[in-house]
Parts: C-alpha cells; structure tokens; sequence
C-alpha cells in the first residue's frame, strides 16, 4: 500500500509540473503570472480524493516546488505552495468518505476549493507580495475560474462515471 502511494504520487505530481508549467496558458498582469488557465491542480485534487488530505497536501506543495525549479517565474514564494497544497488538502475535506462519492460532491468539491484558493487566497497573496490590487485581477481570475473548474468538473465526473478513477480497487483490480 505504502509503494502505490509513492508512485502515484509521483506520477500525478509530474502530470500536475507539467501541466501547470509547460500545458497552460498564462496571463501576466504587472509583470506577475496573475492568471493560469490550465489543468495543473486536476492532478492535486484527484491525489486529495483518491488518497486524503495528507497525499493531496504532499502531492501539491512537491508540484509546487520542482515546478518552480524546472520553470521559475520569478523569486520562489511559499505562500504558493500553500495554496497549491491546499488544492489537495480542500477536496478531501470537502467530499469526506468515498463511498458516498457522487458527481454532486466532486462539482461541489472542485467549485468550493477554487472558490477559496483561486479567487481569495491567490488575488491575496498577489495583493501583499506585488502590490497588484484586486479590483484589476478580479475578471481575469474569474474567467479563468468558470473555465478551470468547468472543465475539470467535466474531466473528473467523467473519469468517475467511465472507469471510477475515485476507487483503488477498479484500478488495481485484475
């Protein structure tokens, strides 16, 4: 069990670097990323779903820092690898015991952590560390808002409906 988890973390924090850092579209506003449209948290949130808080949290902060590594905007900030572990911290909270996993709960669980991290708590950090104020990001972030969690939304109910990617055992199981 121990094993599984290191490599499927290893592989959704590599699908989650590269997303976020070489598939998606970025916006700068002030000289700063202030916007990524992008599917770089899918694979945060789906470790926090598949695995709990802990491996979502691990799974996003690494992300977080060998992506900076690989692909530095700029001077490293912790306070985004906060909020990336947060993508996985929130869902698992958020969806509680899988077994009473539904497409309502993986909507609800995707809305309500983008809500707070992309729309709060990164226009936030943005405001304190650059000065940029949140009246001039606020639409950009929103836009990028409806487009990442509806797409995501569509991608893990999906995956859930199709091969249930939530259950270890439909994986695993030959």
């Amino acid at each position: 069990m121990k094993y599984r988890n290191l490599v499927e973390g290893a592989l959704l924090i590599a699908c989650s670097v590269i997303f976020s850092r070489f598939f998606s579209i970025k916006v700068v506003i002030g000289g700063v990323d202030g916007v990524r449209i992008g599917l770089g948290t899918l694979p945060i949130i789906l470790a926090g779903i598949r695995s709990g808080a802990f491996q979502g949290a691990r799974v996003g902060a690494i992300a977080d820092i060998i992506g900076y590594f690989l692909n530095p905007g700029g001077a490293y900030m912790p306070h985004f690898t906060l909020t990336s572990a947060l993508n996985g911290v929130l869902p698992a909270i958020l969806v509680g015991k899988k077994e009473n996993l539904n497409p309502f709960r993986i909507i609800m669980a995707v809305f309500i952590t983008h809500l707070i991290v992309s729309m709060v708590l990164v226009p936030y950090f943005l405001n304190i560390i650059f000065g940029i104020p949140y009246k001039v990001i606020f639409l950009p972030r929103l836009i990028s808002f409806i487009l990442n969690v509806s797409i995501m939304n569509v991608i893990l109910v999906v995956l859930h409906k199709r091969i249930d990617i939530f259950s270890v055992k439909s994986i695993y199981a030959h």
